[in-house]
């Protein structure tokens, strides 16, 4: 995660006011797939050691002779960076824009009762489910 947090503000760095927002979300996606190219080697390991059992030194290296160093270690590489590019900018990149253009708005007296129904709503929406859920599976 802190990988992520530091290529997505290296990336977000410079430009103009024009460009921010756009800057922001970009900058963001770019961090999250460079967050996965360096973490991708470890997930790969951690996921081959957690299903063959091996120890930590003795997993990469099985993993290279099997199938070697770079087709190896980066294997799943495309879709770790979908995952992180998405992830990392919704979070880091499309959140505090969408923040900042609903902070523009005037606030109203009865914004109060509002947010806190807003924070009930998804899970009364989702009640119903939950419950139909708990009852199969019982």
């Amino acid at each position: 995660m802190a990988l992520q947090f530091a290529a997505a503000g290296r990336m977000k760095a410079g430009g103009d006011a024009s460009s921010s927002a756009a800057r922001e979300i970009a900058g963001a996606v770019g961090g999250g797939a460079v967050g996965a190219l360096l973490v991708t080697p470890f997930e790969c390991v951690m996921v081959q050691q957690q299903l063959l059992g091996t120890s930590l030194l003795q997993t990469p290296l099985d993993i290279v002779r099997r199938h070697g160093a770079l087709d190896g270690l980066y294997r799943g590489l495309g879709l770790a960076a979908l995952r992180d590019s998405i992830y990392v900018g919704c979070m880091l990149g499309l959140t505090p824009v969408a923040r900042s253009r609903g902070e523009t708005r005037p606030r109203t007296r009865h914004a109060a009762p509002r947010r806190a129904l807003r924070a009930v709503e998804p899970a009364a929406a989702t009640r119903g489910c939950d419950a139909r859920l708990r009852r199969e599976a019982a």
